[in-house]
């Protein structure tokens, strides 16, 4: 089975036109926030587009899917379809329903409405396109998995302690799990992208600071290039080289 990621740009209006012959997808469309089109060679100013995402005009759209078969070498690209779309809808509904349930089971919101530190703290550059709160950095799809993932985390922690494991050991292993969570969301964000040289997934933070993506891609946290299992072997490595000390 071929396993799947997605790379989605963000857009402004309805969609794209068609690409004229001498279409180079190497030259970009967005640098520093200006805005080139790629048909007519028009540009957007920088503060255009940032006002645009403020007004919440600016939207996104599916380009295309990344596949990879575990028996085969490299990936696979093809073109998005109706189909992968009605996926991603069908996760919209799916997260109103997950945060009710989760609301009333927690007695807290689920999907995080702090507002993220002012602009330009500790690196934040994302705040002039309509990026407020720390829920703001996922999208509907990325939300659904996160908190479905906490969700079975704290039930983990409940299972062991009604099985008589020692608490102090629930919590032990539970935070162990709180930190592939941890990278699993640097990983499952709006903010993340995709290496094209490398051809994977490239987390949000690749250094100390939280810039605007325009073009990233999303990852799909059951596929075995990058998933909730692989990630947990790779925190798993680093604890026991770490015990060597």
């Amino acid at each position: 089975m071929l396993k799947v990621n997605e790379v989605r740009f963000r857009v402004v209006g309805d969609g794209y036109e068609e690409m004229p012959d001498d279409f180079k997808p190497e030259k970009g469309t967005v640098k520093g926030a200006i805005a080139t089109c790629l048909v007519c060679g028009s540009t957007v100013d920088a503060n255009t587009t940032r006002r645009l995402f403020q007004e919440e005009k600016a939207g996104e759209w599916m380009v295309a899917v990344v596949l990879h078969h575990p028996k085969m070498k490299g990936k696979f690209y093809r073109v998005a379809n109706g189909k992968d779309m009605e996926v991603f809808r069908q996760a919209e509904k799916e997260l109103r329903k997950k945060i009710e349930e989760l609301r009333g089971k927690w007695g807290i919101e689920p999907i995080p409405d702090e507002l993220l530190p002012p602009r330009g703290t500790l690196g934040f550059r994302i705040q002039p396109y309509g990026m407020n709160t720390w829920g703001d950095l996922f999208n509907s799809r990325q939300k659904l998995a996160l908190i479905t993932f906490v969700d079975k985390v704290r039930e983990a922690y409940r299972r062991m302690v009604e099985e008589g494991h020692d608490e102090e050991y629930a919590k032990a292993v539970v935070t162990y799990l709180g930190l592939n969570l941890n990278r699993l969301t640097s990983y499952c964000s709006s903010l993340g992208y995709w290496h094209v040289t490398g051809e994977k997934m490239s987390p949000a933070m690749q250094r100390q600071a939280i810039a605007m993506v325009f073009d990233y891609s999303e990852s799909n946290p059951f596929a075995e290039s990058f998933s909730w299992a692989t990630n947990l072997d790779w925190i798993l490595r680093v604890i026991e080289h770490c015990t060597q000390s």
